[in-house]
């Protein structure tokens, strides 16, 4: 599976409303690829909005949210949040924490996911133009299903293991805002099998990012 997305990052001690504004127009607006397995191609919005604050010079309380496939041909829509502590040691980042997201589908039962997680990500190496980051992040996930007849369906579970080898460019100064690039593979191992759409799928993202300064 391929996708091209839209990435926010903001890092700093205030939020302000106009931002997440920014964010709600590109999930509605931005168009999006993603090529699955089978050579079918559909578009999707996937817009990411990530922030932090840092509460000494090693750790950070924060997280990320976003929505998915509000502007799609497929019949599903997700939003979800992710808050998360990070820790980092030289070249080490380790993070923990919760994400909910909820799935509203078309064709498929309306469903909500409480996931666990803990990550290390190793940032090497680096040079001037590039940073390579390889993440390892570990998943207990608890699926809870939305139909008028329970006796159909029972709530399921699962845990799973991803790896990510990602690229990403420095900031470049496009039109006095701060832009960067980056690419990502991704592997999933899951340990048993749960009701959900193509998730467990290898990944090839490609995304552009929009520092708030």
């Amino acid at each position: 599976m391929i996708f091209i997305s839209i990435q926010f990052i903001y890092r700093y001690r205030r939020m302000y409303i106009r931002i997440l504004l920014i964010c709600v127009l590109f999930a509605f607006l931005t168009p999006n690829v993603a090529v699955a397995q089978d050579d079918k191609t559909d578009f999707q919005s996937w817009t990411d909005f990530t922030t932090y604050i840092f509460i000494s010079d090693q750790s950070a309380l924060g997280g990320d949210f976003g929505v998915r496939g509000m502007a799609s041909s497929r019949g599903w829509t997700q939003w979800y949040i992710r808050p998360t502590y990070r820790f980092q040691y030289n070249s080490l980042d380790l993070a923990g924490g919760v994400a909910l997201f909820y799935t509203n589908n078309k064709e498929f039962i309306n469903t909500t996911e409480l996931r666990l997680f803990q990550q290390a990500t190793l940032h090497w190496p680096k040079t001037h133009l590039l940073k390579f980051n390889h993440r390892i992040r570990f998943e207990q996930r608890f699926f809870y299903y939305q139909n008028l007849n329970p006796a159909e369906i029972d709530n399921d579970n699962a845990t799973r293991v991803r790896y990510q080898l990602m690229i990403r460019t420095r900031d470049f100064n496009i039109l006095n805002q701060k832009i960067y690039f980056k690419t990502a593979i991704e592997f999933f191992q899951k340990s048993n099998s749960a009701k959900e759409a193509f998730v467990n799928q290898n990944r090839l993202v490609l995304a552009v990012g929009h520092r708030f300064k």
